[in-house]
């Protein structure tokens, strides 16, 4: 995360890593959301490697945290109309192995069921920073950019070969940003009751930082799908 600072120790408990275990070392290369029990969500595209992500680490502020719960992944269910090339409907819900019980340390956010870009949004992840890769989980506070403009954006900037439409949301940029690593975790509001809500997910950007925003899966898009795969088990 291009700008963003440390988060105070358990201070977004809905915030998940998934590794991805590569010659018998794990890297934390995607972030996600506690949503339930045994749900998190996250980017379709952190599932579309060579290596997919086989476990969730729940609890921790930092990555190194000794009394972290790692809890293996059973299955991640991508949203059928996902694409690859355009990166529309970038979002999935991985089922995690067993049932976790909340405390301070592990909590649900909410779903934001609004259509528009509230204000005061925040980003967490322990993406790439300008020091290079954080064990420490990272925050910022960004804007929203209207999608019409960021459409403009990415139509100039890739030749037309992306759109960018009422189902994303377009965040951040400039000197706070989200980064390589950063990729499935939230873009998110709190409450006035305290609860976090989750408005979009990590998809995609050009570069970190610079003069263009992150594009986001909007959440409220999807609720009925979600709704439909986690109220089922």
């Amino acid at each position: 995360m291009i700008g963003g600072v440390i988060a105070s120790e358990n201070e977004f408990p809905h915030m998940a890593a998934l590794g991805f275990l590569s010659n018998g070392e794990l890297s934390w290369d995607c972030g996600a959301t506690i949503i339930s029990f045994n749900f998190l969500l996250t980017a379709a595209h952190c599932f579309c490697r060579n290596v997919v992500p086989s476990v969730a680490r729940l609890g921790v502020t930092s990555l190194d945290d000794s009394s972290a719960l790692d809890v293996d992944i059973k299955k991640a269910t991508l949203y059928p109309s996902y694409n690859i090339t355009t990166k529309h409907h970038d979002i999935a819900i991985v089922e995690i192995a067993r049932r976790v019980s909340f405390s301070d340390r592990i909590q649900p956010a909410t779903l934001y069921a609004g259509q528009d870009d509230p204000q005061g949004l925040t980003i967490a992840g322990w993406g790439v920073s300008e020091q290079g890769r954080s064990t420490r989980l990272r925050k910022a506070k960004i804007l929203s950019v209207p999608v019409s403009a960021c459409d403009t954006i990415y139509g100039i900037l890739m030749f037309g070969k992306k759109s960018i439409v009422s189902s994303q949301i377009c965040a951040g940029g400039g000197a706070k940003d989200a980064c390589w690593g950063d990729s499935g975790g939230p873009l998110f509001i709190q409450q006035d009751s305290g609860v976090f809500s989750v408005v979009g997910v990590v998809s995609f950007g050009i570069g970190c930082g610079g003069n263009v925003p992150t594009v986001y899966t909007r959440v409220s898009k999807y609720l009925d799908w979600i709704h439909g795969i986690v109220l089922r088990e």
